[in-house]
């Protein structure tokens, strides 16, 4: 006796990821791509650090600076960056807690000179105006307000 098998059941059955499944999968790879690229494109480790320390230097500057007769100046060749009264261009000044009186940084050339209120000029020009000072760490830029003085980062 032949046995009786509906059709529909014969064939089998594909397998497969529905829309929905396929939308979820794209949807946390998405987030995933949000969170880990920057971290990876970013060389936010030696960037960082540079710019934290280029901060923290370009401060101590400003404050020498600030209410004394002297001013003083941060100064960068591409290679290094130092410490320098303006009176005595040629003298470089350890910064505090170094061994050497330059720092490493790789980031391009600068010259910054505070006066007594602490406002960046530019010692280049007979008049001495302020101005606002950008230094670029590599995707970083530090920026030093005009009037203000105020050092921080973009």
């Amino acid at each position: 006796m032949k046995s009786i098998v509906h059709p529909e059941m014969n064939k089998s059955r594909e397998h497969g990821f529905t829309l929905f499944e396929l939308i979820l999968v794209l949807i946390l790879l998405a987030v995933l791509a949000g969170i880990a690229l920057p971290r990876i494109l970013n060389n936010t480790g030696e960037e960082r650090a540079a710019a934290d320390k280029l901060k923290t230097h370009l401060r101590f500057a400003q404050m020498q600076s600030l209410g004394s007769s002297q001013s003083w100046g941060v100064q960068g060749n591409g290679e290094v960056y130092y410490l320098f009264r303006v009176d005595v261009p040629q003298t470089r000044v350890y910064f505090p807690g170094e061994s050497h009186d330059s720092v490493k940084f790789p980031f391009g050339s600068f010259q910054v000179t505070f006066d007594e209120w602490g406002r960046p000029y530019n010692s280049l020009d007979t008049q001495g105006s302020t101005a606002t000072v950008e230094i670029p760490v590599g995707s970083k830029i530090i920026r030093i307000e005009q009037e203000t003085g105020f050092v921080h980062e973009n």
